[in-house]
């Protein structure tokens, strides 16, 4: 095990995998940035709120963070974005050095099989 001191002192790639708790909220926000010692490259697939969307926007506009790969995000509900939370995601959006993709790790072919069956289930069931 490394100290968290250690991770943000030696780190080129931090790459989140946790679960959200109250410790972890927000856990990379202006602060934790700033106590990287290297401008890193940020990975989270884990949960969207693990980071602070606009202070990881400026942090890539200094380039405290290099690049960012993101499958989750601080808020997935794109129906319910305030007009700033739509300008902010729109800036992290268009940085060339970040990439997003959907969080589909349980989209396996199995998962898929298994979904088609409970449907059909209910389906059978309302019939």
């Amino acid at each position: 095990a490394v100290d968290f001191q250690t991770i943000t002192h030696d780190s080129d790639i931090i790459s989140f995998h946790l679960p959200l708790t109250n410790e972890v909220k927000h856990l990379a926000n202006h602060a934790f940035f700033n106590q990287c010692e290297n401008n890193i490259i940020l990975l989270n697939t884990s949960r969207g709120q693990v980071v602070k969307t606009d202070d990881l926007v400026e942090a890539l506009k200094i380039g405290k963070v290099k690049a960012a790969a993101l499958d989750v995000f601080e808020n997935e509900k794109t129906g319910t974005y305030t007009e700033g939370e739509r300008a902010m995601y729109q800036q992290l959006f268009d940085f060339e050095n970040v990439i997003v993709s959907p969080h589909v790790a349980g989209w396996t072919h199995e998962s898929k099989e298994r979904l088609a069956q409970v449907l059909l289930k209910r389906i059978e069931a309302v019939v």
